[in-house]
């Protein structure tokens, strides 16, 4: 009964210690943001930035049909169209070894003006003008 309590009681605790070391591999990752630098521009890093991946990038060109390029962790790609969605099929040592991901192209500068403004089109302005309400 002592032995089976005991066996027990440490492949708990392995299972625990694998847990929580395992819990850091699953957050690692290749990781697609835009890049400011160039419009239509995506860059690639790792999840933590130590990570070394190399990716497929699949999206639309900046002019018509599809772009693919090959990126490694920390290069940056130009030449999709601006704002649209890439995906990359990437490797790395890191488990598990082949994964997807996806990341959203840089815009222009008019653009990145205009995504700030409300959708209905006023502009954060609530239509009072500055007056108090009281009618002249």
């Amino acid at each position: 009964m002592f032995r089976i309590a005991l066996r027990s009681t440490v492949a708990v605790g392995f299972s625990a210690i694998l847990a929580v070391g395992g819990a850091g591999v699953a957050a690692a990752g290749p990781v697609l943001s835009a890049d400011p630098q160039e419009e239509g521009s995506i860059e690639l890093s790792g999840q933590p930035d130590s990570e070394s991946w190399t990716c497929a990038l699949l999206g639309p060109a900046e002019s018509t049909g599809p772009r693919m390029d090959l990126a490694r962790s920390g290069e940056s790609r130009g030449g999709f169209a601006e704002g649209s969605t890439v995906t990359a099929l990437c490797a790395g040592p890191q488990w598990p070894m082949v994964t997807t991901t996806t990341g959203v192209t840089s815009l222009d500068d008019d653009d990145r003006e205009a995504e700030g403004d409300d959708d209905n089109g006023d502009n954060g302005d609530n239509g009072d003008n500055g007056e108090s309400g009281a009618d002249d």
